[in-house]
């Protein structure tokens, strides 16, 4: 390949002006809809659901919205805590009986000429969902749901992740989550801009000892959850108010594969879903395979395997001087080649200049290694001791001084 050499203050420098998101506070941090989402169609995601559930006086007005997933030609897949009562603290399990499913839509508002509605005879919410915070000493855990259609639907159900894959897709996979929710946090902190149509967003898998730090004094994680975070440090995407219940989904060969429902996200007023580095917290489907069979015995099951979670990207690696190659780092849009070198300074840290040249690839979200507005580094899939990790490297130099460093921050999967 012909090396270029490229001046890199000239092309990070200008990143360094963006601003970094600032969001407040949301109204409500349990319920969460789609932020930096993209355009999705259920012709490529025919499982995916659109629940209204109407309050007690089946006033359409005041019915609340939430995801699912058909995991059968009768069942859907979603979250106990869209089932809650008005005071929040128990399940309405007669709100089974006034849901209205929406599939084959991309639109909510309005509908598709072919949308497919189909109502809702029984709710079944796990039995060890506790959701009194007088009484549970985790509100969050358990939160699954399974809703029965008062007649088959048409549309081919999603395949959920095997029980024996508990630990998969692994800290570092590419995953995508969807739903109608909320998009952005206003002025007033309060969630806003619901979308009217499917939107989707690229989350990375994120270690559980990761989302327990981020969570630490606030929600517990168990091992009934799983966490997915934004592709940077400074990355908004997560699913928000609204989309609970939904999928969160890993490609694998030509299909999709179920491996979480959206759960809960954000823990405080100042951090709210949405805000960089605390991660979505989803219900771990596999946890519950075999619950999910009892209820439903014709359910699509499938494994992903060992070596395939994370890919591994562009394939950045370390030589045996930690010396960082990184075939594919993304800057201002462009895909470049570089190497950084490890320095002699205390710690891990390295700098630039490296060799840096025209590369090959294509910027995409799932490309290895990327650059935030504060010049942090986001390497994804990169080869430590031969297995694949995410890595974060925090920018500790001057870039008006052409002094670029960057020290070690943490892993996703430590």
């Amino acid at each position: 390949m012909h090396k270029t050499l490229l001046n890199l203050s000239k092309i990070l420098t200008p990143l360094a002006l963006l601003s970094a998101p600032t969001l407040s506070t949301a109204e409500s941090l349990h319920i969460p809809r789609i932020i930096n989402g993209s355009p999705a169609s259920t012709s490529s995601y025919p499982w995916m659901a659109n629940l209204t559930i109407s309050d007690a006086s089946e006033n359409s007005e005041s019915a609340s919205g939430c995801g699912g997933s058909l995991i059968d030609k009768e069942w859907i897949l979603t979250a106990a805590h869209c089932f809650l009562n008005s005071t929040g603290d128990a399940v309405d399990l007669t709100a089974g009986a006034r849901v209205e499913v929406m599939l084959n839509s991309d639109s909510v508002n309005p509908p598709s000429d072919k949308a497919i509605f189909i109502q809702s005879s029984l709710v079944i919410i796990h039995p060890n969902y506790k959701p009194n915070f007088d009484t549970s000493s985790n509100t969050n855990n358990f939160d699954l749901a399974l809703l029965k259609l008062s007649e088959p639907a048409p549309q081919t159900p999603v395949t959920l992740l095997s029980a024996d894959n508990h630990n998969l897709p692994a800290a570092g996979s590419s995953v995508t989550v969807m739903g109608w929710g909320t998009t952005k946090i206003d002025a007033t902190n309060r969630p806003s801009a619901p979308s009217d149509t499917l939107l989707k967003t690229e989350q990375v898998i994120v270690s559980d000892k990761f989302c327990s730090t981020a969570y630490a004094g606030n929600n517990e994680i168990t091992d009934n959850m799983i966490c997915a975070n934004g592709t940077s440090l400074t990355d908004i995407s997560d699913s928000c108010q609204g989309d609970s219940g939904g999928p969160i989904v890993i490609k694998h060969n030509d299909s999709f594969i179920q491996f979480g429902v959206t759960s809960f996200g954000g823990h405080s007023e100042s951090a709210p879903c949405g805000t960089p580095a605390i991660p979505g917290v989803y219900t771990r489907v596999s946890q519950f395979i075999d619950y999910i069979k009892e209820q439903v015995p014709s359910i699509q099951i499938a494994s992903l395997p060992e070596n395939t979670s994370p890919a591994l990207c562009a394939g950045a690696t370390l030589d045996a001087d930690l010396n960082i190659t990184l075939p594919c780092l993304l800057v201002n849009g462009k895909g470049v080649e570089t190497v950084l070198n490890r320095t002699t300074k205390s710690g891990f840290s390295w700098s630039w200049p490296g060799t840096l040249k025209d590369s090959s690839c294509t910027p995409s979200a799932k490309t290895c290694t990327t650059v935030d507005a504060n010049l942090g580094l986001t390497i994804r899939g990169i080869l430590i001791d031969n297995v694949a990790t995410t890595g974060i490297l925090k920018f500790e130099g001057d870039s008006k001084n052409n002094q670029f460093i960057w020290g070690f921050d943490r892993s996703f999967a430590e």
